[in-house]
């Protein structure tokens, strides 16, 4: 539940600038994603800004509005002279804009006080204070725009097969109740469920719904709704024939969609509703950090978009525990620590105790990655041609998509020369720089390795056919005298918000006088000099 500052609704009676975020959060109300509601400061408000409205009508909405009641005066000064030392620490109590402070002030106490989940505003400086009353009192102070997150579907693909057939992962934009409520009947999911959802298609918000197809026959669907800061909670909703055809590169796929429908640097709880008959699709959702209630058939997990290191761990800390119900240490573990021991969890009442290595911690938090001091990284050079099928188009008007649906797989295998393999090593981070002298030429972003080993052709193009994109006589090329090549895989690939050109990167050192021939180790000082320089904004 969150209340409502006046200026929201001053952008939709007035038609303001900001009208199209603030009527999407009226749409979220009605519809059933958020609940809305005003303080008893927000009367006092209208009775100041009466001569804003021009007609009785608005006022009658602003006051159908639901209201909390009026708190314990004692409490609410309390809370407003200890938030006046956060927000206004060196304003006048009584200057021009005095009235306003305190009723700013007032509203965020009858928040606190009625432990609200947030207030939605237009204050800059309400905005401003926002992180650190979150983390002493737990409510979020967002902007109407924050609310929304920017509605842009993923592309249809048609996903590479053994066989004639074609298969393909399309948007729905209608919802068919007979197509597809039947489809989902027959894997015995409730009317009530099929219901909501062809709803959520027809009227909600930032809701993606895809259809899985082997030639015209629909053999899978899937829907959830993407995170903001307002709700950062993901209903995954996925029915899949697993007997049709080659089902993990469509498990994968739909795993990898919702994942990058995280924000960057953003926590995300997945909830997942599949049938029980999906064996291959819970083993890979158990595999990608999926945890299986205590006696209960439903799958959640914690999904973070970006890196963690020692200045953001506090904010990742308090969500986990809040989307999860599990603990983590209060500072983030040491790079020593991290690979002698790993990262220790707790239950809620602190007796719960197990120790989560760094990979497979690495794993329940995908595609999410921990930087902590002393942590290096492989600065890899690609090919554009090579990097735009493995990790997705590249044009610079456009952001990573599928390509043929190799790029959303979640792991998948990188083929090379026998170079530098002992670089290799599972756990170690790799920065992709795409170069060529006709290529973009930039660092695009950053996957874990799952696997590293020499292998000969045959191994190669038998084991990893699936995760790589390499006809076999690209192979042969790439072997030694031998007829060996290096193969790894890695996983969790994440997009930087910015990338870093070649000028850019050398300028700062990160790059070595070799200008990247072969791979390059990379000390954590020149990692973090990446990590800082794309994640900036």
């Amino acid at each position: 539940t969150y209340a409502l500052d006046i200026n929201p609704l001053f952008d939709v009676t007035q038609q303001r600038q900001g009208m199209a975020e603030s009527k999407i959060i009226f749409n979220l109300a009605m519809c059933g994603s958020l609940d809305i509601c005003i303080t008893p400061e927000f009367s006092d408000e209208l009775q100041r800004h009466a001569d804003k409205f021009d007609q009785d009508p608005v006022l009658a909405l602003a006051s159908a509005l639901p209201s909390i009641p009026l708190g314990n005066a004692e409490s609410i000064k309390r809370l407003s002279n200890e938030l006046r030392e956060i927000i206004f620490p060196n304003r006048s109590t009584s200057g021009k804009r005095s009235a306003n402070d305190n009723s700013d002030l007032n509203h965020i106490a009858y928040c606190i006080e009625y432990k609200l989940s947030g207030f939605i505003t237009r204050e800059k400086t309400l905005l401003r204070s926002s992180d650190i009353i979150n983390r002493q009192y737990g409510i979020k102070i967002l902007s109407p725009e924050e609310v929304i997150q920017t509605d842009t579907k993923q592309e249809d693909i048609t996903l590479s097969t053994r066989t004639p057939e074609t298969l393909s992962i399309r948007n729905i934009e209608n919802f068919n109740p007979t197509e597809i409520g039947g489809f989902l009947e027959s894997f015995g999911v409730l009317d009530s469920t099929i219901k909501t959802l062809h709803f959520e298609n027809s009227h909600g918000t930032n809701i993606e719904h895809v259809g899985v197809y082997l030639e015209t026959n629909l053999i899978g669907y899937a829907s959830w709704q993407k995170p903001s800061k307002i709700k950062n909670v993901i209903n995954l909703h996925f029915y899949l024939d697993e007997t049709a055809h080659e089902p993990t590169k469509v498990i994968d796929n739909i795993f990898e969609r919702v994942f990058r429908c995280v924000p960057p640097l953003t926590s995300a709880r997945i909830e997942l509703s599949i049938h029980e008959k999906q064996t291959t699709t819970k083993q890979t959702a158990l595999s990608i950090g999926f945890l299986q209630r205590l006696n209960s058939t439903e799958l959640s997990k914690v999904a973070f978009n970006g890196f963690i290191n020692e200045s953001n761990w506090g904010k990742f800390r308090s969500d986990f525990s809040e989307l999860s119900g599990l603990n983590l240490p209060e500072k983030l573990p040491k790079n020593k620590e991290l690979l002698n021991t790993g990262v220790p969890i707790t239950g809620k009442n602190k007796q719960e105790f197990r120790c989560y290595s760094l990979f497979d911690f690495e794993t329940l938090i995908s595609p999410g990655f921990l930087l902590p001091k002393g942590r290096e990284c492989l600065l890899l050079p690609i090919k554009e041609t090579y990097a735009s099928q493995l990790l997705g188009e590249l044009s610079p008007q456009r952001t990573l998509l599928p390509s043929e649906g190799v790029s959303l797989l979640l792991e998948k295998a990188y083929f090379r020369s026998t170079t530098r393999k002992d670089y290799f090593k599972k756990g170690t981070i790799i920065a992709f720089y795409v170069s060529g002298k006709k290529s973009i030429q930039e660092i695009v972003g950053l996957a874990r390795i799952t696997y590293s080993e020499l292998l000969d052709e045959d191994q190669a193009d038998f084991s990893l056919q699936r995760q790589g994109v390499l006809p076999r006589e690209k192979l042969a090329a790439i072997a030694n005298s031998e007829g060996k090549l290096h193969a790894f895989t890695f996983d969790n690939f994440n997009e930087f918000p910015s990338r870093l050109d070649f000028k850019k990167a050398k300028s700062m050192g990160v790059i070595s006088d070799a200008n990247l021939i072969t791979v390059e180790k990379l000390p954590y000082e020149k990692f973090k000099k990446i990590i800082d320089s794309v994640y900036k904004s």
